[in-house]
């Protein structure tokens, strides 16, 4: 699904291509999870850290971000292209939020034609992220009842073993304390017996 979107932000806005960031939070970094135009397995190898990137600072202030040329912005993260070797002119980049709840980043990058990134393109953009997000929140969901479901049917299958342990475990005592209150309730006499049969 997440490959459809962005497929179709590329298609859509006319781009050479587009990605898809999620944001890490034990290592406070964002991560790619799709992209186009590059070899997505290259991609997810490569953080891109909050503080010194244009995806940091969609992520953070929560806002979209145009910039029709890239050359002139000091915040472009360039290890990204560096490893891809691919060369970003221009982009445009979008939150992914759940609710009130910034989740990652949608960029397209690289328009092609004469014409600049506009607000238009932005909110096309928005809607796909907006998709995304939830795609994405769908599977996570679907993942923690998953595990849930898994952890509920160990314990139950724990729970069946420990029965069947302490049902085993126990007949043998059992059997002996039986066969010793048959033997005292026989030779016991009046109230002797009877809490020979009580045991």
């Amino acid at each position: 699904l997440l490959h459809y979107i962005i497929g179709a932000a590329a298609e859509i806005l006319n781009t050479e291509a587009a990605s898809i960031m999620l944001f890490d939070e034990k290592k406070h970094e964002l991560n790619f999870a799709a992209s186009t135009g590059s070899d997505p397995e290259e991609l997810a190898k490569i953080p891109v850290p909050l503080q010194g990137s244009i995806a940091g600072k969609i992520f953070t202030e929560n806002h979209s971000v145009i910039i029709n040329d890239v050359s002139k912005d000091t915040g472009h993260f360039k290890g990204v292209g560096e490893k891809t070797k691919m060369q970003t002119r221009n982009l445009m980049g979008v939150p992914m939020r759940i609710k009130d709840r910034v989740t990652g980043v949608l960029e397209a990058l690289n328009k092609k034609g004469d014409k600049p990134f506009n607000e238009m393109d932005a909110r096309i953009l928005s809607i796909l992220a907006a998709q995304a997000a939830v795609a994405i929140e769908n599977a996570r969901l679907v993942e923690a009842l998953q595990k849930a479901y898994n952890d509920l049917g160990k314990v139950d299958k724990m729970k069946g073993d420990f029965i069947a342990i302490a049902s085993h475990e126990l007949r043998t005592p059992l059997g002996v304390i039986l066969g010793y209150a048959t033997f005292l309730r026989e030779e016991a006499k009046a109230e002797m017996s009877e809490y020979a049969k009580a045991v």
